[in-house]
């Protein structure tokens, strides 16, 4: 059976604009500014990316609060700005022309370019390529296994069909895993930035037409994100530190030292226990030690 994506809409997805949970940003962005001008004050001879930033404060505020701010700041002239291209002529021949990232910088700053190079480098030696798909499947096959050692069953990878539903978009589920009789249909995310906003609505649907409950495991999400994973059934495990692959160890040191990114090389089990207390819970199973 073919699905109309429309169908079974969750009235709480319904909304107009980038997002309809997001509070009234003023006051939000005021207070941003004001720790970001503090920030840079504090750091005249560095200079750092729009999502670099926004990495560094995301324990105060959400990403596009951040971004919302330096671009005000910018705007007037409090930080200096400009776009650089992330990928070089050989890498543009996969189709990726256009891709940039903004860098912003003190203004009492003047040698920032190269800097802001060096990090260009950096960036596109973990994001682009082959290794930025490293990443995505390295944490996939990190909570394959520890999701199957605390008692879940894989079921499906890259799932676009479940229980004779086809979900007619192209879009997948990550994975599909079941453990006393329930299946979540899952999406797995080892990135810096938040999942789309879209994207999350869409595997919310998915996993509705499918018969399945929502699980998002990512580095890092808002909390308001969490809540609708919740209102919907479903599960947002955030998990922090970017994991990278074994080997790659001093890599993650070097993005840690020179970026501020939160990475780390060892296994996910850790992580999986706060849904594992929460699938008992919903089961209304004694909590497991």
């Amino acid at each position: 059976m073919l699905c109309d994506p429309q169908t079974s809409y969750l009235d709480h997805l319904r909304f107009v604009g980038p997002d309809p949970y997001e509070p009234p940003d003023d006051e939000a962005v005021l207070s941003a500014r004001a720790v970001l001008r503090a920030f840079f004050d504090a750091r005249p001879e560095a200079v750092f990316y729009e999502q670099q930033v926004a990495v560094h404060l995301e324990s105060r505020f959400f990403h596009w609060i951040t971004k919302r701010a330096l671009e005000s700041l910018a705007e007037e002239g409090r930080l200096s700005t400009t776009k650089l291209p992330l990928l070089d002529a050989e890498d543009t021949k996969g189709g990726e022309e256009g891709t940039e990232i903004r860098f912003y910088w003190h203004p009492k700053m003047r040698s920032w370019k190269r800097k802001a190079l060096r990090t260009v480098r950096l960036v596109r030696e973990i994001g682009a390529g082959k290794f930025g798909k490293a990443l995505g499947a390295h944490a996939e096959s990190q909570f394959d296994a520890a999701l199957a050692g605390v008692g879940f069953t894989w079921k499906g990878r890259d799932v676009r069909e479940w229980n004779g539903v086809i979900w007619p978009t192209g879009r997948e589920l990550d994975r599909v895993y079941a453990r006393d009789a329930v299946e979540y249909g899952a999406e797995i995310k080892n990135t810096l930035g938040y999942i789309p906003k879209g994207e999350l609505d869409e595997k919310i649907r998915m996993c509705r037409a499918f018969g399945l409950r929502p699980l998002v495991i990512a580095r890092s999400l808002p909390k308001h994100y969490v809540n609708i994973l919740y209102e919907a059934g479903g599960y947002g495990l955030i998990f922090g530190q970017q994991l990278y692959p074994y080997g790659q160890e001093r890599l993650a040191a070097r993005v840690t030292s020179e970026l501020g990114y939160p990475t780390a090389t060892e296994p996910a089990t850790r992580h999986v226990r706060r849904f594992v207390d929460w699938h008992i819970a919903k089961m209304g199973q004694p909590k497991t030690m």
